[in-house]
């Protein structure tokens, strides 16, 4: 049991940081392509219509994976002053309860956007 801590221990941790490569990656690819496009625009007066599209998905991309990485770490926005004067016990059900609704919005909205 111990080996198998091990090696899915190592797994999510390599994971994780591939995680973060990959968005810092995808961030950098963002900027460079901006960089290049306005630079071809405005100076050598050259437009590639393919760039924008590329620019967005890019941005897509880095948006989702950002908060992917961002639930994980916990540092997503919530505002928790009535949350954090709450007994031990009651934050559980209150935090079960949140995850309950969240999830709701989520299938609501992968339902009706088909």
């Amino acid at each position: 049991m111990k080996i198998l801590k091990k090696i899915f221990s190592g797994l999510f941790i390599g994971l994780d940081k591939g995680l973060y490569y990959w968005d810092f990656g995808l961030m950098s690819a963002v900027a460079f392509v901006v960089i290049v496009t306005v630079f071809l625009r405005y100076i050598f007066n050259i437009v590639f219509n393919w760039t924008e599209e590329l620019i967005i998905f890019l941005f897509i991309g880095t948006t989702y994976f950002g908060a992917i990485l961002g639930v994980k770490e916990n540092e997503h926005i919530k505002i928790s002053i009535a949350k954090d004067k709450l007994p031990p016990k009651i934050k559980i059900v209150v935090d079960i309860l949140i995850s309950c609704i969240n999830i709701s919005v989520v299938v609501i909205t992968a339902y009706l956007s088909q």
